[in-house]
């Protein structure tokens, strides 16, 4: 028994993943390690294998999706993550990423960063000689028509057009159309889903009334005590629905109202101490989980941050991304293909991939 339509409740646009974040490159080898991924929705499993990359690693993902909207997101994403400690610190970058991540609503200061990195994409998707400013990201590989339609997307985020929908509108929007009748007892319904599907599969550590909240409103972040009633346009699409015979274009929440995003970083850790339970109870609940995996110290962008600062080591055996950002050591590239058939043509040319990964 299900509380809602499955399909509909996942989406059509995949703004994240629905399995942890994992290290794609688990078995170390020299050389050029050429790593495919295709359809994983969020630049988790690229985050991941950075942060636990050697300094001797030479890394070039690929990265295939059929959304321009999902490439626009993981550029804006991985952007942010790669950003100089010395130009925001890891506190900040943790919560903002987050946000824009796993949030329909956001408070306004995110809201400004959005828009602060979009135009910096905008700029640099569709200038051919000096591309992004990051030379970690590679968009080369993408038709001319794709960038264009990439630089539209970032300008409307910039620029929302008028009249701008409603979020929440839109995502209460979902919520009706995927409960139908049931919607009156959506707390209910809620509860079931987390009960009988996510619980049963082992996420014990996502929290009821943090769940329920994101179910009702879409928010599933709120590390401070703001206002998140800013529009988070990273995650509106549109799509073509047909009206009375004829295809029109809405603009509006297409992707996941049933999973959530907790999936990629919330809940799944090597450390114990994250998943300890008293009286049957997590002590750490998703957001904390989640806030920690991202975060300083042990997390992604704690370890990404150290390995930036430090000086390049000789020694073989020892780990570090001192000097590897600055190096092109990595590289990730941006393909994108609405035809099953061109990607495999393009594998059939390309036979260098090391591990495919798809998610």
């Amino acid at each position: 028994m299900c509380a809602g339509r499955t399909l509909e409740g996942a989406g059509c646009v995949t703004w994240w993943g629905f399995s942890p974040a994992l290290d794609l490159v688990t078995v170390r080898q020299k050389g050029r390690v050429n790593v495919l991924l295709v359809g994983s929705g969020d630049p988790r499993h690229i985050l991941k294998t950075i942060a636990h990359l050697r300094d001797t690693d030479t890394l070039h993902v690929w990265v295939v999706e059929n959304c321009l909207e999902v490439v626009a997101r993981q550029l804006l994403l991985l952007s942010l993550a790669l950003t100089h400690p010395r130009s925001m610190g890891l506190q900040e970058k943790t919560e903002v990423f987050l946000e824009i991540f796993g949030n329909s609503e956001v408070r306004s200061q995110t809201e400004q960063m959005l828009r602060h990195m979009a135009r910096q994409l905008s700029l640099g998707v569709t200038n051919t000689l000096t591309g992004l400013n990051n030379s970690c990201l590679d968009t080369t590989h993408l038709r001319f028509k794709d960038r264009d339609d990439l630089d539209r997307i970032f300008k409307q985020w910039i620029h929302p057009p008028s009249p701008s929908p409603s979020i929440s509108k839109a995502w209460d929007s979902r919520v009706r159309q995927h409960l139908g009748t049931r919607y009156d007892s959506r707390l209910g319904c809620f509860d079931w889903d987390l009960m009988m599907k996510l619980h049963q599969r082992h996420c014990t550590v996502i929290n009821k009334q943090q769940y329920i909240r994101w179910r009702e409103r879409g928010v599933a972040f709120e590390m401070r005590e703001g206002l998140y009633q800013s529009t988070n346009h990273s995650v509106l699409s549109t799509r073509i629905l047909n009206h009375r015979g004829d295809r029109v274009a809405v603009r509006g929440y297409w992707g996941d109202i049933v999973s959530s995003p907790y999936l990629s970083f919330g809940i799944e850790t090597d450390n114990k101490t994250l998943m300890k339970t008293q009286n049957g109870q997590h002590t750490k609940r998703e957001v904390g989980v989640s806030f920690v995996l991202i975060g300083r110290g042990e997390g992604v962008f704690g370890q990404m941050v150290s390995y930036m600062l430090m000086p390049r080591v000789a020694d073989k055996g020892s780990y570090g991304l001192g000097g590897l950002l600055n190096f092109n050591r990595i590289k990730i590239h941006y393909m994108y293909f609405i035809n099953v058939l061109f990607l495999i043509m393009f594998l059939r040319n390309n036979k260098t991939y090391s591990r495919m990964n798809v998610s």
